[in-house]
Parts: C-alpha cells; structure tokens; sequence
C-alpha cells in the first residue's frame, strides 16, 4: 500500500495576470519539500543562520536522492547537525544522528593512518618495496613501494582478485594475515608512472597491517585508533548492526515497497557523523599523528591524492581535505578545510552520487557563514 502522502495531487494556483514564474515554481517546491517531510522525517538541530544548510538536504531528500545524517562544524560551532528519512524504510525506522552507516572508501584513510603509525614505530617505511615485507610477490610487484600503494600509483588494476593475500573479503581475520599473495600479479603501468586508483592496492596495505601488528586489520584499528579517540560507535560488520543502530541502504530513486538494496556486509567499516568529527578533530589536531607523518599524509602527488585522501584547492588561498565513498545502498563524503576549522561529514544510506554532492553544496554555503 502506499503512503498517503504518495497520492496527494497537486494543483496549479490560479495565479492573478502577471504573477512572476518564480512564485509559481516556488509554491511548487515548497509543497514538494513539505510532502517529502511527511513521508520521510527529520531530526536534529539547525544553528540560527544556518537554515540554507538545511535547505540544501531537504531538497536531496525531496528528490528522494538522500537519506542520511549530516554534521557541519565551523571553528568549533556546529551549524548543522541532523538526521533525514529512514534508516528501514520497511520498518519505517528513522534515521538519527547516531546511525551507523558503513562509509565505503572513507576508510582508506585509515588504512593510511595505519601505516604511518608502523613507520612511527619502526616496522617499516613508507618508500620501502612491499617485497621486502611480503616476500613471494608476483615478480612484476617488486618496484612496487608502499608510497605507491597509498598513491594509488602501484599498477595494480582496481579490481584486481587477490587470492591467498585477503581471499574474497577486503579484511583478513587471522592475526598474522593468512598467507603471502601468489597471483599472476600483472600491473596496468609500471609502478610510479600513471594514477589510477586501487582498491586492491589498499587491501594489500591492509594485508601489510595485519603482518606487522600481529593483530587483524579490525582489531589495530580499534586499539590504536577508535578506542584512542573514543569513537565509541564505529566498528566492522555486525557492529553495524547492533543495537538496531544501523541502516540498511537503498537506490535512489527508491521504490515506494522501500525495499532495501543492501545490509552492511561482514568487512565493512561503519561509523557515524559524530565519531568522525572526532576522527578528524583528532588527526588534524596532532591526536593521532607526529606532523611529520600528517604531512606525507596531506602532500598531494600530481594527482591530489595524498596518503588515502584528495587534497585540492578551493581558491588561491583555501584548501579543502576530502574524500568521498560509495558501496551498494550507501555513500559517504567528508571534507576539511583547515583554515576556517570547518569540518563537514555526510553518510547516506543512498547509493549514488547524493553524499559528495550534498557535502560539496553545503561546503561552499557553510563557508560563508560567520
């Protein structure tokens, strides 16, 4: 059955000889986006001044492009901090401000983190030849640096299967890592020569944590990163889950049955707006990195990609630290800009392009908010 609200008709105002367009077309999405509130809510807080924020996210979710959680913070004031639509449409569920949502590729960074603490700590160094950690790499592997794996510069095509390295799931879970890769191991260009970004080429860095930890890629980031900075609700797989805490995505566009596309899987990094505020604040505050290392992290290559972020320059003066994520039924996008200390998280449990969009729209506003 449908919602009522599906079915409300909308009639054209007679409007009076003369009346602008404009009135006419926002009469019209006003009534859309009041409709969308009825069948998808919000909650949350919206800081005086800030309404346009608000707005931008009231029309994805309108377009029903969007459902999700969003956290906008300016030089410690938050201007934006709210959750819109379902996280089970099925059970018609809610989003809230602490929904889990696994968040796909912003974990990259993450795996960056990982190995910039190994090299703080002596296990290796980020211009080293992986072969010197993983011995029996396919022989074409061998110039490959893990610089060129943070850089996505190694060669390793994107998809490529890694048997015997982390089988079929991006994290191992044995401590030590289940055996060294022996695969064909072809390279799309030589090691250092192209950009292409890799998701394979994390998940050997990821193999690389687990052998140098002894501990599983899940368990170092918890003991090192998320217990650290308190980031009480992030967590893998069935973390995502519990509590009724998580939510299940969908494809835009949703069908009105809200039948969902996808469930977080076993592997997947899930967190929420709030504990990546604190993950930010911490890495860019010196929390969790000596500079030396938050600076290899954050100098761009000839591409903008710095050690599993995008580093660019939103004007002369103002750069922006970003990076965006999309799995099936979700996608996340989380930018910094470090001269206003303006942080800006979306996790949406939409597929697609909405999250770096919406992220992107509210950057540009919330940047001219004093």
């Amino acid at each position: 059955m449908k919602p009522a609200a599906a079915v409300i008709e909308l009639q054209r105002p007679a409007s009076a000889p003369g009346m602008p367009a404009s009135i006419v077309r926002n009469f019209f999405a006003t009534i859309a986006i009041l409709v969308s509130c009825l069948l998808h809510p919000t909650s949350g807080q919206v800081a005086d001044g800030s309404s346009r924020l608000d707005e931008i996210v009231q029309s994805a979710l309108a377009n029903r492009q969007f459902m999700g959680a969003v956290l906008v913070v300016k030089d410690g004031r938050s201007l934006l901090d709210k959750a819109y639509g379902f996280a089970d449409m099925g059970q018609r569920r809610p989003n809230s401000v602490n929904t889990r949502f696994p968040v796909a590729s912003l974990s990259k960074q993450f795996t960056a983190a990982g190995i910039l603490l190994l090299e703080e700590r002596g296990k290796l160094r980020t211009d080293d030849a992986i072969v010197k950690y993983i011995p029996n790499v396919p022989p074409a592997w061998r110039k490959i640096t893990i610089r060129h794996l943070l850089t996505h510069t190694s060669g390793i095509p994107g998809s490529a299967p890694l048997p015997g390295l982390v089988g079929a799931k991006p994290f191992a879970a044995s401590p030590t890592g289940p055996n060294d890769p022996a695969i064909d191991g072809s390279l799309e260009f030589a090691p250092g020569s192209r950009f292409s970004y890799s998701n394979a080429g994390y998940r050997v860095l990821d193999h690389l944590i687990e052998k140098l930890s002894g501990q599983s890629y899940a368990e170092f980031l918890q003991t090192n990163i998320f217990d650290p900075l308190a980031m009480k609700e992030t967590g893998f797989g069935g973390d995502c889950k519990a509590g009724m805490k998580g939510a299940s995505g969908y494809a835009p566009l949703w069908p009105e049955s809200g039948k969902s596309v996808s469930a977080p899987a076993a592997w997947d990094l899930c967190s929420t707006t709030h504990d990546l505020l604190l993950w930010e604040q911490g890495l860019f505050g010196g929390q969790m990195l000596s500079q030396t290392s938050l600076d290899k992290m954050t100098t761009p290559s000839s591409a903008g990609y710095g050690f599993g972020l995008w580093i660019t320059r939103l004007d002369k003066q103002t750069t922006v630290i970003y990076h965006p994520g999309n799995i099936s039924g979700f996608s996340s996008a989380m930018a910094y800009v470090p001269d206003s200390k303006l942080y800006v998280v979306v996790l949406s449990n939409i597929d697609g392009t909405a999250a770096p969009r919406v992220q992107s729209q509210l950057l540009d506003v919330a940047r001219g908010i004093d």
